[in-house]
């Protein structure tokens, strides 16, 4: 047929230029310090200007990172580059759409290596402009393995038995045995480079053609994953140093100012709201519903922020009010016994009245410091801080 004739002259054509590209690399150091360049100078002719590639390292907007990568591809144009203090690439994971863990042998620990660092990729979150984002895919490219393709498949498996799926290899290519990479389960026909339930590892054996058939499947994805704009001003937030605190003079914030905040918008009616409350209580103001109302309103979505959920803050910490400690447990509980309102129990009113006699009865022992400092409440402006901050 004719389709195999050229898919098999094009085979060929690879691995004679394949081969003249490692055959530059004579000393036995340097073909292990420079296989990621041999992969690099073989690939970069045949895949399109506007996928860049680089070394370095990957992070995102959670200040997490990843390893140290061997190749890491991504868009040449829309990537903002930064540099660590040693001067190499620290790239946003937004810009990536895939990396290549290179190794001259995949021997067993070394695969252990590869998975570890795909998986330091894979679990980053990508935070874009638009709020959609493709998965980055992970890579292993190998020259050779001191074992079979057969035993390669076995340990992929054991290694990766404690790795989240979707933070898994994507295919690793063994140039002198063949591939092994995820296929549809419902359909084994089907190639699907994103582990899910509902895929599983499979092999390709096939030496002469794992050349080919690795850009094939490394075109096809490159040209399948869009990448966003990466959201740069939440990595800004994400830095200690690079403080993006806006201040709005209360005189004028519009009341239908709004701002997102957690999983909802917040108007400026209800930030002037907050304030007030804030100011009220440093004045020693508050009676005992405000108070009760102001404490849940103001630590409530701290608490959230804080630990993704109120549920995963429950035995975890502490919040210190007016001088008394109150477990994060105990809050969270309180706060759910207020929720209900009339359909909560006496028992549960009983627990909430004695908690809100307690706080109520610390602050009102700081009230008289509270009003001689009154005065220092004044002028108060309104802060949109960083957990204003679109994430």
């Amino acid at each position: 047929m004719v389709i195999k004739e050229v898919f098999d002259s094009i085979s060929e054509k690879m691995r004679i230029d394949f081969q003249q590209v490692t055959s530059m690399i004579s000393h036995p150091g340097e073909k292990g310090s420079s296989r990621e360049n041999a992969l690099k100078n073989y690939l970069r002719p045949h895949i399109p200007d506007k996928f860049e590639f680089s070394e370095g390292i990957i992070v995102d907007s959670h200040d997490q990172q990843s390893c140290q990568i061997d190749m890491i591809i991504h868009d040449k144009i829309a990537t903002p580059f930064l540099l660590d203090t040693s001067m190499k690439r620290v790239i946003p994971i937004e810009s990536v759409y895939a990396i290549i863990e290179v190794k001259s042998t995949l021997t067993k620990d070394e695969l252990r290596k590869s998975i570890k660092n795909v998986q330091s990729v894979r679990s980053l979150t990508k935070n874009t402009l638009n709020g959609q984002a493709s998965p980055t895919l992970g890579f292993v490219f190998a020259y050779t393995t001191d074992s079979s393709l057969e035993t390669v498949y076995k340990n992929l498996i054991e290694l990766s038995k404690d790795v989240q799926i979707d933070q898994q290899v994507s295919a690793i290519c063994i140039l002198s045995e063949g591939l092994i990479l995820s296929v549809q389960i419902a359909n084994l026909s089907t190639i699907i480079l994103n582990p899910s339930k509902d895929t599983i590892f499979a092999m390709y054996k096939n030496s002469n053609n794992s050349l080919l058939m690795f850009y094939l499947l490394l075109f096809q994805a490159l040209n399948t994953i869009i990448v966003y704009p990466p959201n740069m001003m939440a990595y800004a937030n994400s830095s200690e140093d690079f403080n993006t605190v806006i201040s709005i003079p209360n005189d004028f914030l519009p009341d239908e100012a709004r701002f997102p905040f957690l999983n909802r918008s917040v108007s400026g009616a209800e930030i002037k709201k907050k304030e007030e409350y804030a100011v009220r209580i440093l004045r020693g103001e508050l009676n005992r519903n405000d108070y009760l109302e102001y404490i849940f309103g103001y630590h409530i979505p701290s608490l959230i922020n804080t630990f993704g959920s109120l549920q995963n803050a429950v035995g975890k910490g502490e919040l210190i009010l007016c001088g008394q400690k109150i477990s994060n447990e105990e809050f969270v509980n309180m706060f759910l016994v207020f929720q209900k309102g009339k359909s909560a129990t006496k028992e549960e009113l009983a627990r909430l009245e004695d908690f809100l006699q307690r706080l109520y009865s610390a602050y009102e022992e700081q009230r008289p410091a509270m009003k001689e400092n009154s005065k220092m409440s004044k002028g108060v402006s309104i802060s949109i801080i960083n957990s204003l901050v679109s994430r």
